[in-house]
């Protein structure tokens, strides 16, 4: 073979292997993960619970790895904005997004979403669970659900409830309680739960759901009452409450809870790495702590438990949409 032909081959094959290994390098892996800034991104406005799990888990994540977490609200249409950020980002695990249930309730009422849940998402852990209180104004007087309903029966045209966006878990839990009480409920969507539960301080609106950090302060000081709560859990919070369940709302899906995601075709590795630092965070004294004070328990998964979890969540959510004839364009 002549030497011209020999040295182009050559060069071939080496410029063939520099092509392989950059194209290596240049491949997401556990191995160089985190490179670079984290961005936590919460499809809700700042001072919710979802807000503050995401701050708390992220500074501890910023000071184990020394790198940068940072938390960027992208709120609005019950989360789906800040959801569908997240399904277009580069799957290489520095785009995580930190989604409450309303994830999954939205998922499971909506044809309408720009992202497919299941397919476009990949999770890495569960973070805490809370369960959500039922507030009414409490210069309304009502105290239970049963008065709530018979005070609706005095309003022809309703009741009119707030959540933090169409589809959103405090949607769910408050149309269950009017289909359940037999009377009109009327939505009004809100950028996030803080502004509805103002407005339910404010006697604006008659009730709402809200998880610990916007509900128990507002109790204490006595501007709101909690008349239910969503779980057995919420006794820890708010002592002597009745379950939704307790005052004959059935189908609730049951506790709020919160997890981080990231774009399907992110490498398992790094979504295992992710994960295992999560778990570890969440057994820190002070995490615990800081969840508590918001009416949380701190709740770690595996990617394979929470993708098992959420599937089931959603299916589970979208048979109740069936059964009481909900479904959100």
């Amino acid at each position: 073979m002549p030497t011209k032909i020999l040295r182009r081959l050559a060069v071939s094959i080496v410029l063939l292997g520099l092509s392989i290994g950059l194209s290596a390098a240049a491949e997401p892996s556990a191995a160089t993960y985190p490179s670079g800034v984290i961005t936590f991104v919460v499809g809700a406005t700042p001072g919710g619970a979802t807000d503050i799990v995401a701050r708390v888990v992220g500074q501890q994540l910023s000071k184990a790895w020394g790198v940068p977490v940072v938390v960027v609200n992208r709120a609005g249409a019950g989360g789906e904005i800040g959801a569908a950020y997240v399904a277009a980002a580069k799957p290489d695990g520095q785009t995580v997004l930190v989604a409450p249930s309303a994830f999954g309730v939205l998922s499971g009422l909506s044809n309408s979403l720009p992202y497919d849940s299941l397919r476009d998402f990949a999770g890495v852990s569960l973070m805490a669970r809370t369960p959500s209180f039922l507030v009414t104004p409490s210069a309304r007087g009502i105290t239970t659900i049963a008065q709530l309903q018979a005070y609706a029966k005095t309003k022809p045209a309703g009741l009119v409830y707030g959540s933090a966006g169409t589809g959103s878990t405090g949607h769910l839990h408050a149309l269950l309680v009017a289909t359940g009480g037999g009377f009109k409920g009327e939505h009004a969507p809100y950028r996030g739960t803080p502004e509805a539960v103002n407005d339910v301080v404010a006697g604006r609106i008659d009730y709402a759901f809200s998880p610990g950090p916007n509900a128990l302060p507002f109790a204490k000081d006595g501007k709101l009452t909690i008349i239910a709560t969503t779980s057995a859990l919420g006794d820890k919070f708010a002592p002597g409450v009745q379950t939704l369940e307790q005052a004959g709302v059935t189908g609730d899906p049951g506790d709020d809870w919160y997890g981080a995601l990231v774009p399907a075709k992110t490498p398992k590795d790094i979504r295992v790495k992710l994960s295992s630092e999560i778990a570890r965070i969440l057994t820190l004294p002070e995490v615990r702590t800081s969840l508590t004070a918001i009416g949380g328990e701190a709740v770690s998964s595996t990617p394979d438990e929470f993708d098992a979890m959420l599937k089931q969540y959603i299916a589970n959510v979208r048979t109740l949409g069936h059964t009481y004839g909900i479904q959100l364009q």
